[in-house]
């Protein structure tokens, strides 16, 4: 076993085990901030331009323009990239939309505070009668029937399953194009946790989060995010019995605020499957009577100044169909804020930068004389103004996209350069902490000097403990320039996972983090794919028991501040081996075998061993001698363990040769003689009658004359093959009676020449040898018929099958029908035997 903590400064890429690579990447270092800005308008024809040179078309092209004006949006507003590393915690760098009257409205802490839930069954159209509760774990896969309400913490990693397994992605919304994941458990542009409101399990399920706002200036915009995955139904229910999720908008009396689509969104599976405006896309569903819908990330922004000092709720509902197959869930995210556009102007420039607050379907500019400022310049959630003055009023125009309309007024004032610091702590003992700011008060992008190490991006990393001076200076500011210090903290140290006792698979097992008091979240993930640990919730004190199962194992711990600190320990599931020397029979049933089992591994060398074999053989020991052929079953344990190797060893005798004598002269009743035949070059031959050795017959002679044969009944042969000495015997009897008699035993052939079924014969051929038929037969006589009465085969000889032919040519496939007579050899005075039947041809 080992304990391993990893500096992550200290390690080349190279060097990384796949579990770090991967908590690496999820919990790993922030991401590039922006660092340039542009006054220029967003160019949509260059975009286009770069999605022809790029060869994308379609869905590819639209998601590709979406991209590039998210970036512009970025480069203008100066916010964090849409991709938030899970180690930033919320409280180093302010929500951007966040207000003391939402808190944890995003889930931010990693818990439900301030949520209300619920579960029911869906009765549609009934009321559902709801079970106050939360249902989660942490992380929990899209089918855990234990998690209903589930906070996600994992970022976005690999969406392309040809890549290797599907990690910070929903993995049912498959998109049948591309073949990739399409909906990341993190809402873009959101925060680093949301919530999966259900599973796919089906069952009627029913959940619902609520998250009550007292509306204040400071909370007049609410903006909820959703992503949905629906099974549909096809044609076997009806629109009110479909999986569906819905967000409403509710009084302190629990009612809707008004009928307005503004205030409320429904889909069931249906309508998501006829969707016009296509915003719903099938995923990939291996049952075709069963298909299924998502809609990706979607944030809707709603005006709630018109309930000022009000009490308004959101809430969230998410159901599967009313029966047990059908399912349906969403993922959600929300933040609230202050409805207001923001204005950016240095003292002394000419140009102003307008932001309206994002989430809207449409935009519209109106300039100081009320008059549109028309497309491209004025119809996006920002406006660059040139020539403009303080004091002027723009106006902007917003349409939800529920078709909502808000109005807001922005004044034009001087700002001055401003920059929030943040940071994220430094692992004891390592460089690995990042500073970065956050400016504005600019309209023209900013300048970064850092000191020490003199960078001049907006974040640096790789930072040892300590502190850090950044200079942003606005331009074309002037002298706009503000100095700002971000402490990069150093975490203390952590004692590294352990394990105390070996294990055998089936064990349980309990790894052991110590310092709980600094990290008193723990994230456990398993083997083989780090999985997040089911059963295992976030706040689990500092352990983990499960039944073993070797490999990695990570444990994601989180202090207080939200700093995450990665360690892994693998875990080795000792196993039982076993050597085998055996000694095999040489001879048949000679009972000279011999096993020698030498056991190795597990937890120590103290063993113990069990036997079964042929002939309810049973022993305790590792050595076994004088066996019979046959299959011996062992079992090898490690008292205490759970150590176990069962397997089995099988001692192989030659095979027993077929019994050869051949009775070449025939004895009915009243014969005098007879000849018994064995295989010629096996001597010395001893024979028996009965346990009574012949006497004077040479060693050499393979043959026995019986002279009269009734004086006999059983005939035994001793001979030597391969070295060892064999017995063969035979049977003669005074009496023989009918053996040979044709019967309809088979009345279906197919003679097509493939060596099976091809002739057709009135009796089994297994049953007897040639040599027996024809010492029982005194005449036989086979004829057989098509349906017409023709003849199309006969023959005297029991040897002769027909082979389906008549006169040479192949016969139709069909029925006919046969006769056989014949006469038995060794029966005294009786008519010939006359048998019938009938045999199908087939091709």
């Amino acid at each position: 076993m080992k304990n391993v903590f990893i500096f992550r400064d200290k390690m080349n890429t190279s060097g990384y085990t796949y579990a770090f690579l991967v908590m690496l990447l999820l919990f790993g270092p922030a991401g590039t901030l922006l660092s340039q800005q542009t006054t220029a308008p967003f160019n949509e024809q260059a975009a286009k331009a770069a999605i022809r040179e790029k060869g994308l078309q379609g869905e590819a092209a639209r998601e590709y323009l979406e991209y590039c004006r998210e970036q512009y949006k970025l480069s203008k507003t100066k916010l964090l990239p849409r991709k938030l590393p899970a180690t930033f915690s919320l409280k180093t760098f302010p929500s951007l939309t966040g207000s003391a009257n939402c808190n944890n409205i995003g889930f931010e802490d990693t818990t439900f505070a301030n949520w209300t839930g619920a579960t029911g069954t869906n009765i549609n159209p009934s009321p559902t009668a709801w079970v106050p509760g939360l249902i989660s774990i942490l992380n929990a896969r899209e089918n855990d029937v234990n998690s209903r309400h589930t906070l996600m913490t994992i970022p976005p990693f690999n969406n392309d399953p040809a890549l290797g397994p599907i990690i910070g992605y929903d993995t049912i919304a498959i998109n049948t194009v591309t073949g990739k994941a399409d909906i990341p458990y993190l809402c873009p542009g959101g925060g680093r946790v949301s919530v999966r409101l259900g599973n796919s399990i089906g069952n009627a399920q029913t959940e619902k989060l609520d998250y009550a706002i007292t509306v204040s200036p400071a909370s007049t915009l609410l903006t909820y995010s959703y992503a949905v995955v629906l099974n549909n139904a096809t044609n076997s229910h009806t629109s009110v019995q479909q999986p569906f999720f819905k967000v409403n908008l509710l009084d302190s009396a629990g009612r809707l605020l008004n009928s307005s689509p503004c205030n409320n969104y429904f889909v069931s599976a249906d309508s998501a499957a006829a969707d016009p405006s296509l915003q719903f896309l099938p995923y990939n569903n291996p049952d075709p009577a069963h298909d299924g819908f998502y809609k990706k990330w979607t944030s809707v922004s709603v005006d709630l100044s018109p309930y000022m000092g009000r009490t308004v709720t959101i809430e969230y509902v998410a159901a599967a169909c009313i029966f047990t197959l059908h399912f349906g869930y969403a993922y959600i995210d929300a933040s609230c804020g202050a409805l207001r556009s923001v204005s950016s102007m240095c003292s002394g420039d000419s140009t102003a930068l307008l932001i309206a607050p994002p989430g809207y379907a449409t935009y519209q500019w109106l300039d100081p004389s009320n008059t549109p400022i028309p497309a491209p310049l004025g119809t996006h959630d920002s406006l660059y103004v040139h020539s403009g003055h303080p004091g002027q009023v723009y106006t902007v125009n917003l349409v939800s996209f529920s078709g909502c309309p808000t109005t807001l007024k922005d004044t034009i004032q001087i700002t001055h350069i401003n920059a929030l610091p943040g940071s994220m702590p430094s692992c004891f003992g390592g460089h690995d902490g990042t500073a970065s700011v956050i400016p504005s008060g600019g309209a023209h992008g900013y300048s970064y000097q850092w000191t020490p190490g003199g960078d001049t991006t907006q974040s640096i990393s790789h930072l040892a403990p300590g502190t850090y001076t950044v200079h942003v200076v606005g331009q074309q500011c002037g002298t706009g320039a503000f100095d700002t210090v971000v402490a990069v903290k150093a975490l203390p140290p952590a004692a590294p996972i352990f394990q105390s006792n070996p294990i055998c698979a089936g064990d349980t097992f309990q790894f052991h983090a110590l310092g709980t008091g600094l990290y008193p979240v723990h994230a456990w993930y398993m083997p083989p794919n780090l999985a997040p640990a089911q059963g295992v919730g976030p706040n689990t004190p500092n352990y983990i028991s499960w039944k073993g199962i070797g490999g990695t194992y990570v444990d994601s711990m989180r202090d207080g501040n939200g700093c995450i600190k990665v360690f892994e320990d693998s875990l080795y599931i000792n196993t039982l081996s076993a050597t085998i020397k055996q000694t095999p029979e040489h001879c048949w049933m000679d009972s000279v075998a011999t096993i020698q089992l030498t056991a190795g591994g597990g937890i120590n060398p103290v063993y113990t061993y069990t036997w079964s074999g042929p002939g309810n053989f049973t022993s305790s020991g590792d050595s076994l001698t004088n066996l019979l052929p046959g299959t011996y079953v062992y079992t090898i344990k490690n008292p205490g363990h759970n150590c176990v190797l069962k397997d089995s060893v099988r001692i192989v005798s030659p095979p027993k040769p077929a019994d050869s004598l051949l009775i070449t002269t025939s004895f009915c009743d009243g014969d005098t003689s007879a000849v018994l035949h064995f295989t010629s070059g096996l001597s010395p031959y001893t024979w028996f009658n009965g346990a009574i050795k012949v006497p004077g017959i040479p060693a050499s002679s393979d043959t026995l004359f019986i002279a009269p044969p009734s004086q006999y009944t059983s005939y035994t042969l001793s001979y030597f093959s391969g070295g060892c000495k064999r017995r063969d015997s035979a049977a003669v009897r005074t009496f023989q009676p009918v053996r040979f008699l044709p019967v309809n035993t088979s009345n279906v052939f197919s003679p097509n020449t493939d060596g099976a079924n091809d002739l057709f014969f009135p009796f089994p051929q297994e049953a007897l040898s040639e040599e027996e038929i024809a010492y029982n037969t005194q005449s036989y006589y086979l004829r057989v018929y098509d349906r017409w009465g023709v003849e199309v085969f006969s023959t005297h000889s029991y040897l002769d099958g027909w082979d389906g032919k008549y006169q040479g040519k192949t016969a139709s496939p069909g029925t006919y029908y046969w006769i056989t007579t014949y006469l038995p050899r060794c029966v005294s005075n009786v008519a010939p035997i006359v048998q019938k039947g009938f045999v199908e041809l087939v091709r």
